[in-house]
């Protein structure tokens, strides 16, 4: 039973480690890889643009209101 175990432990971190990692945006630079997926507040490259969200309500409800 512990070598099946160790068998499904291993095989799992096999495969998740060789999943592609995606490039992923800093914080602070607001840039995007050529990505279509990926969009940002602070380029100017139109493929990549959205309008930055805004709220005026407390941080922790805004956030809800985001993730509903």
């Amino acid at each position: 039973m512990q070598k099946i175990q160790i068998m499904m432990m291993v095989g799992i971190l096999m495969a998740t480690s060789s999943c592609a990692i995606t490039e992923i945006m800093s914080e602070n630079d607001g840039s995007c890889p050529d990505a279509p997926k990926c969009v940002s507040s602070q380029v100017s490259d139109p493929r990549h643009f959205i309008e930055p969200y805004t709220f005026d309500d407390q941080p922790a409800e805004a956030m809800l209101r985001l993730k509903g």
